[in-house]
């Protein structure tokens, strides 16, 4: 119960979107996507046990410090906002929810998103780049931009670290196959200094 508690109190804002109503019953939201999902059933059956091949898409934007103060009043509506333009640049209608709080040790905002994985326009499936957990990065890093925040690629960004490590190995193979690095050559000439 108390661990209940202690979540219920951390939500700190959602949204409703791709057609999906706002009323207050969470058993009105479940019988929403329901309907989206025994719809695109008919068209894309089942599986061997009986369930929808098709199904929904759980996805987390986090913040960190730099991005978002957690102490930020209006931390939770912009981390919703940048989530709601994710949605309406990549699945504009599929039924979604979005929920906005701060993890629990160090209070850094997250969203996370519940989205049904069929366009409620055609009843077809997510497909191709809808999908990609790349290119749904990337658009989150161009809402966050365009809003105005200014994305942490500190030492613990996986960008970042990605970045390191092909820099290191360019420099160790040009090493090995040349016989040169600009590398060390400049940190030589640096020492000499």
């Amino acid at each position: 119960k108390e661990d209940q508690e202690t979540r219920g109190e951390r939500v700190e804002g959602a949204i409703f979107g791709g057609g999906l109503l706002d009323t207050g019953d969470a058993a009105s939201l479940a019988r929403q996507f329901e309907y989206y999902l025994h719809q695109a059933g008919r068209y894309y059956g089942k599986d061997i046990n009986g369930n929808y091949r098709i199904q929904g898409w759980k996805k987390t934007i986090s913040f960190s410090a730099r991005e978002i103060d957690p102490e930020d009043p209006e931390g939770a509506d912009n981390a919703l906002a940048i989530a709601e333009k994710v949605q309406a640049n990549l699945a504009p209608d599929c039924l979604y929810l979005a929920i906005a709080q701060r993890d629990g040790k160090r209070h850094l905002w997250h969203v996370h998103i519940v989205q049904n994985a069929v366009h409620s326009s055609t009843l077809k499936a997510m497909t191709g780049r809808e999908t990609n957990r790349d290119f749904f990065k990337e658009h989150v890093e161009e809402a966050a931009v365009d809003m105005g925040i200014t994305l942490d690629s500190g030492k613990s960004h996986p960008k970042r670290k990605s970045q390191d490590s092909k820099s290191k190995k360019r420099h160790e193979h040009a090493k090995q196959t040349e016989g040169y690095s600009w590398m060390d050559d400049l940190q030589a000439r640096i020492a000499q200094q």
